[in-house]
């Protein structure tokens, strides 16, 4: 045999081998990129909410309310940080209807219910005890990723993804 013949050989014996290696590499590609894009789209969604949730206590401390009725303040907070919210969630900012059943849940809370008014609770200092003539409030957001994902799921992907987004943010409203 002489050498043309054997590099002819070898040659007819790994045709095709560079395309099934570059589709390998593809999917593999594929799969990292749309990981990547996912995952940078729930963090946004995350900075999101933690700007939102700061937006609502602002719109809070501002919005007047009348003597030991605070309504006004809790209804400012929500409807400040779910327009906030609104460009990147769409429909999803709407209060879902069922807690686990997906979409945006804003919580205000460190307050009381008193014949139906919300009474807030006082701050705290930093050494855990209550601040005199303060009000606070926290805000919790929720959105729940696992049953309404923003990008269509990819398997083996969404693994690696939190299946609820939170974010909790507190502050003195008076």
């Amino acid at each position: 045999m002489t050498r043309g013949t054997i590099i002819g050989r070898a040659d007819r014996n790994e045709s095709g081998v560079a395309l099934v290696e570059f589709a390998f590499v593809l999917v593999l590609f594929v799969m990292l990129l749309w990981g990547i894009i996912s995952f940078g789209y729930a963090w946004s969604l995350k900075e999101q909410m933690q700007h939102g949730a700061q937006e609502g206590i602002r719109s809070a401390l501002v919005a007047t309310a009348s003597a030991g009725d605070d309504t006004a303040k809790q209804t400012a907070a929500v409807d400040s940080a779910r327009a906030k919210l609104q460009s990147m969630l769409g429909a999803d900012s709407a209060e879902p209807t069922a807690t686990p059943a997906g979409g945006l849940e804003i919580i205000t809370s460190n307050y009381s219910v008193v014949a139906g008014k919300p009474v807030y609770q006082p701050c705290k200092t930093t050494a855990g005890t209550d601040e005199p003539n303060t009000k606070c409030m926290t805000i919790t957001l929720t959105y729940y990723w696992a049953n309404k994902p923003k990008i269509a799921p990819l398997p083996g992907i969404f693994a690696f993804l939190p299946s609820t987004i939170h974010t909790t943010v507190t502050g003195k409203i008076s």
